[in-house]
Parts: structure tokens; sequence; C-alpha cells
């Protein structure tokens, strides 16, 4: 059984290939919750090397495949992406 990883903001702006290493070859989970996803987007326009990597993680999700959508006990939304052998968690609180 693999490890479970949930992501900062910081680690993913980073390095987006902190997430290569993290998954090791899809033997571990990684989490990401909604307010890194916010955090991310918010760092997306200014032309330095911490908005690209906050670019290229959203081009990451994007081009990833979306393999379960589903409610956890109606207090969180998952969203599971794959792409290659690395698998997303991107958890939502339900309000």
């Amino acid at each position: 059984m693999g490890k479970n990883f949930f992501l900062d903001t910081n680690i993913l702006l980073d390095s987006p290939e902190h997430i290569h290493s993290l998954s090791e070859n899809g033997e571990n989970t990684i989490i990401v919750c909604d307010t890194v996803l916010d955090e991310i987007d918010a760092k997306k326009s200014v032309f330095d090397i911490i908005n690209y990597n906050a670019r290229e993680f959203n081009r990451f999700c994007e081009e990833a495949q979306i393999i379960e959508d589903s409610d956890i006990n109606h207090t969180a939304r998952r969203i599971v992406l794959k792409k290659e052998n690395i698998i997303i968690h991107l958890v939502s609180l339900i309000n």
C-alpha cells in the first residue's frame, strides 16, 4: 500500500514535477484540496517562474482524464484525475 500526500500550494509552485516524484509510478496517492486549486489559479497571470509553474499544473489537470467524480458522504466532492501513471484526487467541501 502506498502513501498519501496532501499537497500544499508551495510544492506545486516550486515545481509541478514534484507530482511525478511523489507519485512514485502511481504507487502513492496525491491529494489536492480546493483551497490549493484556488491559490494556484490566482498565480497564473504574471510571467515569472512561480506563475509558469502554476500554469503547468493547470495544464497537467486539463490534459488528465477524469476517472471518477463523486460525493463523499454528502460532505465533500472528489474528482479523480489520471495522466500517464499519475493519479490526483481533487477534493472540495460541499457547502
